[in-house]
């Protein structure tokens, strides 16, 4: 489409109450999609919590069955220290 020929009502900018209106969508969607990705974020930081915790009582019980058997190899041993420096 030419410019030429064109009158200024055809070329004006649209109305801005409409631009507002989807602007705002917009945010609101945004914000929706920030509320469940920090929701998932929590779960995803409770789910490692747990699992940490249940690497270290495995490792513990390891440690405990090294100490009552010595002579047993254990394959695929589970390193979780409890303490920092620790094992």
């Amino acid at each position: 489409m030419s410019w030429v020929g064109m009158s200024k009502q055809q070329w004006e900018n649209p109305d801005p109450q409409h631009i507002g209106d989807t602007m705002k969508e917009k945010i609101e969607q945004l914000e929706r999609r920030i509320h469940t990705l920090e929701v998932r974020i929590t779960e995803l930081e409770e789910e490692q919590v747990l699992s940490h915790k249940i690497l270290q009582a495995i490792s513990e019980i390891q440690e405990e069955l090294h100490k009552a058997h010595p002579d047993m190899m254990l394959i695929n041993k589970v390193y979780a220290p409890t303490k920092v420096g620790l094992r």
